[in-house]
């Protein structure tokens, strides 16, 4: 078994991913709301944001650009 497997059959990783999910998504609720989503100007935003992080180095890729594209 790889250690990709590993980890992504791992029950402790599982957990740790579903209350991190649950985290992200309660502090996005603190700060959008529902509408926010909706507009053209958060619609152009995440665009742009998506176009930088593809010319990112993988390296300096964080775990929030990875909640944010999830």
């Amino acid at each position: 078994m790889t250690l990709m497997e590993k980890f992504s059959d791992d029950p402790v990783v599982a957990e740790l991913a579903e209350k991190l999910k649950a985290r992200y998504k309660e502090l996005e609720a603190e700060v959008f709301d529902r509408e926010d989503f909706e507009l053209d100007e958060f619609s152009e935003m995440n665009e742009r944001y998506y176009s930088d992080l593809r010319e990112s180095d993988p390296d300096d890729v964080t775990l929030f650009q990875i909640m944010w594209f999830s």
